[in-house]
């Protein structure tokens, strides 16, 4: 009789620990890696993926990568950017509602062709921009059924863009605002992308 009880009593301590371990592993996600797409970037232009690797402890590592291609009768433009971000998330990651933030840097080229009539005759001038970026994010990720992601992000960081050649004409003013190929100071970030998790 007292064996018996000795044994449903550690049976019953091994299925509360084999139940509370379950629970606990449940809070992780089935799928650490992400890959999404941002429609936000269509209207500039830009192609852009986003990759994010889960860490254990509510971290990740977000890997941006994008293109920039424009050409009409008077413009080209030909680039491309690449981001590294890290997220810490404020809730465990299998939930469908959660919030992050994080610092992120970057780097973005572009080439820009404008092709213009000066009195009779076509001109060609040609304008080349680095830019560094660093700031921070935060936002929301919605996650459906496991595998489905909805990412929104907000914030803002510093830019510094080195202009070639650096001349001010007509065609190229000075770069007063932040959505000018040129500009160099503080600039709000803004992203929304939908992707899936694997």
């Amino acid at each position: 009789m007292v064996t018996m009880k000795k044994t449903l009593l550690i049976t019953s301590l091994l299925a509360f620990i084999f139940v509370g371990l379950k629970a606990q592993d449940n809070e992780e996600s089935a799928f650490k890696n992400s890959l999404r797409i941002s429609p936000f970037h269509f209207f500039n232009s830009t192609f852009l993926l986003q990759y994010e690797h889960e860490f254990p402890r509510n971290q990740s590592l977000v890997v941006s990568g994008g293109v920039r291609l424009k050409q009409d009768t008077y413009e080209e433009k030909l680039g491309w950017q690449a981001e590294l971000g890290y997220r810490v998330y404020f809730r465990p990651m299998k939930k469908v509602v959660n919030f992050f933030c994080g610092p992120y840097a970057g780097y973005s080229y572009l080439q820009v062709n404008d092709v213009y009539a000066s009195g009779s005759e076509p001109y060609d001038e040609t304008q080349k921009f680095n830019a560094i970026n660093a700031g921070v994010l935060g936002g929301l990720r919605f996650t459906f059924a496991e595998r489905f992601c909805m990412d929104i992000s907000f914030g803002g960081g510093m830019q510094y863009t080195k202009r070639s050649p650096d001349i001010q004409t007509q065609e190229w003013p000075e770069n007063d605002f932040f959505y000018d190929p040129g500009y160099t100071g503080i600039i709000p970030k803004a992203n929304f992308s939908l992707g899936i998790k694997f």
